[in-house]
C-alpha cells in the first residue's frame, strides 16, 4: 500500500517500526526521502541515532551530516537516495522539493496541525507517486486532525480501497515485554490516561477541564 496509518500506544515499538521502514524505502527506489517528527529535536533524538547505529558504513556514501541530519545512501548501479530527518516546527523547511516518500512520526503531535500533509507535503510526492506513512499515538488532549485521518483510512478500506490501511496497535501487541510490567504500568495510570497513553483510544472530552 502506498500510504499507510498506525495509530498505536506507548511502548508498542512505532518509532522502531519507523525507522526501520524508512531505511527500505530509501533502499527500495533511489530518491529523496523524509522522516519528520513534530519538532526537529525530536527528530534527532527519535531517529538520528538509530540511523547512524543501523545503517552500515559501507553503505554510507560519506559520513552522516550531523547538521542537516542527512545520510547518502548508495545503491550502487541504482543510484543513490538521501535520508533526512525534519520537524514540522519548520513548515518553511517542508516546502520547496519533491520526495520520492517518507514517514511522519507522532503525527497527532504535527506542529502544523495538520496542515502540512494536504497542503505542502501531498502534493510534494506527486511527481514520484512515492509512499508515505503516518505513525502516532492520540494526541493528549483527545482527538484532532489524526483522529480523523484515521477515520478517513478506516472508511477507504471499507470502500474497498486499498492504498490506505489502517491499523491499531496498544502495548499488549509488544511481544518483548514482560506482562507483569505492563500490569504494573496499567496499575500506576488513571483509567482514562491508560486508555489514551498506551491502549491509542481517545476521549470525546480530551483536555476539558471538569469543574
Amino acid at each position: 500500500a502506498r500510504f499507510k496509518i498506525i495509530k498505536a500506544g506507548k511502548r508498542f515499538g512505532k518509532s522502531h517500526w519507523a525507522g526501520f521502514e524508512f531505511i527500505q524505502m530509501g533502499f527500495r527506489h533511489p530518491g529523496l526521502y523524509w522522516y519528520i517528527a513534530p519538532t526537529i529535536g525530536q527528530a534527532r533524538e527519535i531517529m538520528w541515532d538509530f540511523l547512524k547505529s543501523t545503517i552500515p558504513p559501507a553503505l554510507m556514501i560519506g559520513n552522516p551530516l550531523n547538521t542537516d541530519l542527512e545520510i547518502n545512501l548508495n545503491l550502487f548501479d541504482r543510484g543513490t537516495s538521501k535520508l533526512k530527518c525534519k520537524g514540522t516546527d519548520n513548515e518553511t523547511s517542508l516546502r520547496g522539493p519533491g520526495i520520492s516518500g517518507g514517514i511522519m512520526d507522532e503525527a497527532a503531535y504535527d506542529e502544523t496541525d495538520g496542515y502540512a500533509w494536504p497542503n505542502i507535503l501531498r502534493g510534494q510526492l506527486a511527481k514520484s507517486k512515492g509512499p508515505f506513512y503516518f505513525i502516532s499515538s492520540p494526541h493528549k488532549n483527545g482527538k484532532n486532525w489524526f483522529t480523523k485521518l484515521c477515520e478517513s483510512a478506516q472508511a477507504r478500506e471499507r470502500s474497498g480501497d486499498k492504498e490506505w490501511p489502517y491499523w491499531h496497535r496498544t502495548i499488549y501487541d509488544n511481544p518483548i515485554l514482560d506482562p507483569k510490567e505492563i500490569e504494573d504500568i496499567r496499575i500506576g495510570c488513571t483509567d482514562d490516561k491508560w486508555r489514551l497513553e498506551y491502549l491509542a483510544e481517545e476521549s470525546d472530552y480530551g483536555g476539558l477541564l471538569v469543574s
